[in-house]
């Protein structure tokens, strides 16, 4: 079955679990040129929360009783689409589900003999290349200049403030332990490793302290 958790209605406030409805439907099958994919890694980002409101944004809102919005990493179990072919790793959307279907658009092959495959929604997704941007095509820090990330708490800031280190000293001001996981979103059916979330990939520090900060797991 398909485990998927359903936006059910939009919080006042803090989200909490009655804003969500968790059902069990049949695992979809690929009709002609489709892609079945099943969901290892989920991401959660402070970015959902906008997303639950019906305010206008930079991106389209979370829609009632369809599975709550997300980047995944997935693997492909079933495909009749020839770009793809079963136990291909991918990086998509599919949100709070154990399985999801499309015609291929969207989806992001990932070799894990490169990477891990968790830092796809991390370090070497969104998280990352926002950071990369944003530092180094915006802010072009030069040798010798201190970078201040004023967000290092977050997982963009927190990307940020340890990459400033390539050519300038970095400092990220951050309250707790910043960053995020992406774990294991289900139960395995086979075919893939799943370890447990592992040891941080990258450090950051608060006021000249090293903060680990935890990126996903080593697979």
């Amino acid at each position: 079955m398909n485990t998927q958790v359903l936006f059910s209605n939009r919080p006042e406030g803090e989200p909490a679990e009655s804003n969500f409805e968790i059902v069990k439907t049949p695992v979809p099958k690929a009709g002609d040129g489709q892609v079945v994919r099943e969901t290892i890694y989920l991401s959660l980002d402070p970015y959902m929360r906008g997303r639950m409101s019906t305010q206008k944004s930079y991106a389209e809102g979370a829609k009632l009783g369809e599975p709550m919005v997300g980047q995944t990493v997935s693997r492909v179990i079933e495909s009749k689409n020839p770009k793809f072919q079963a136990g291909d790793y991918v990086r998509t959307s599919d949100g709070g589900q154990q399985y999801g279907v499309s015609d291929g658009k969207g989806l992001r092959k990932l070799n894990p003999a490169e990477a891990p495959i968790s830092w796809a929604l991390g370090v070497l997704g969104m998280v990352g290349l926002t950071a990369y941007v944003a530092l180094l095509d915006i802010g072009k820090p030069k040798e010798g200049e201190t970078v201040v990330v004023s967000a290092a708490g977050g997982a963009v800031g927190g990307a940020g403030a340890a990459g400033s280190g390539r050519r300038s000293r970095g400092d990220g001001a951050a309250r707790g332990r910043p960053g995020r996981r992406a774990c294991p979103a289900f139960p395995s059916t086979g075919g893939d490793p799943r370890p447990p979330c592992g040891p941080p990939h990258r450090l950051l520090t608060w006021r000249g302290t090293p903060v680990q900060a935890h990126r996903g797991p080593p697979g």
